[in-house]
């Protein structure tokens, strides 16, 4: 499986809003950035003050009306903390026309690693 995806996700034109979820997989730690159109998705909590999400988490990020034709930028570093080094970033979205998920994944791994997953989404 790839470590970082290019793909888009369909609005439906309302004022709903679309969420994203993000679920760090195998046990091990993650730290993600998230940002639409480049500019930071920073909503405290649960990110910290340096504007990372933790592990697993849920946050809107807008209408699909003010969404479309932008784009989401996911950044996610994963820390192998558990043998036997495998990983993986689900990346959730809700709210448009359908739910959709995006997995990416790594194996063997050593523990201490750091494995980079990259998503780039365009909302239509």
């Amino acid at each position: 499986m790839p470590t970082s995806i290019f793909d888009t996700y369909q609005t439906d034109g309302s004022a709903n809003q679309i969420f994203l979820n993000i679920q760090i997989g195998f046990a091990q730690l993650g730290s993600t950035a998230v940002s639409v159109d480049g500019v930071p998705i920073v909503i405290t909590p649960p990110a910290d003050a340096a504007g990372n999400y933790r592990n697993d988490f849920t946050i809107p990020l807008g209408t699909n009306a003010a969404l479309a034709g932008r784009v989401l930028q996911i950044i996610s570093n994963v820390n192998i903390i558990q043998p036997p080094g495998n990983s993986s970033v689900s990346i959730n979205l809700s709210g448009g026309t359908a739910p959709q998920q995006y997995l990416l994944d790594s194996t063997g791994a050593a523990v201490g690693d750091v494995v980079n997953y990259f998503a780039s989404i365009t909302f239509l």
